[in-house]
């Protein structure tokens, strides 16, 4: 693992090649609770190979992960600034070029995922950005306000698959049904 700082965000950098120039997958997580070695350990358990597994820290979480301005939503909240756009822009213009001077290898696709807010900012990359191909969103915050009639009126590419993972909460939500129908 290797990690280096861009612009106040940590940036772990695990991988499971033995260091011939191949072409990978690179897989961006931005992360909350610092549960990345877990994950990328049971990628491990699973079999997975052959990827790059870039985890960032440091993340504004209420404000860098959601989309767009809204007001508190939870009693005790803060407003949402939707800073997404500017955390995606950083993610490509940034991140990627510092994270690909530590790699001996080329990259095959971008993938990106979530959980939770983090899911929803996986989500809103597929409408703001051509570089991700794959896009993973566990138990992704679709609650937020307005944010399916925004994906719906906003989404237009066939050219990416898209994971989503339900929660026991959310399975049954109406939220869930109406983002599953869209891609069914």
């Amino acid at each position: 693992m290797k990690i280096i700082n861009v612009k106040g965000k940590k940036i772990s950098i695990y991988d499971n090649y033995d260091g011939e120039n191949k072409n990978l997958s690179l897989v961006i997580y931005n992360s909350y609770g610092g549960n990345a070695l877990g994950i990328f350990n049971e990628c491990i358990k699973l079999g997975v190979k052959d990827f790059i597994f870039v985890v960032i820290e440091n993340i504004d979480w209420d404000n860098e992960m959601t989309p767009y301005w809204n007001p508190p939503i939870f009693k005790g909240d803060s407003e949402y600034l939707g800073l997404a756009s500017q955390h995606l822009l950083l993610i490509e213009r940034d991140i990627i070029p510092k994270v690909m001077e530590q790699l001996l290898c080329s990259i095959k696709e971008y993938i990106i995922t979530g959980y939770s807010l983090g899911g929803l900012f996986s989500l809103y990359s597929i409408l703001k950005t051509n570089l991700f191909t794959k896009f993973v969103s566990c138990s992704g915050s679709l609650w937020y306000p307005n944010f399916i009639e925004f994906f719906k009126n906003n989404f237009n590419r066939n050219d990416i698959k898209i994971y989503l993972s339900l929660g026991d909460k959310e399975k049954n939500d109406k939220i869930y049904n109406e983002v599953e129908a869209k891609f069914n």
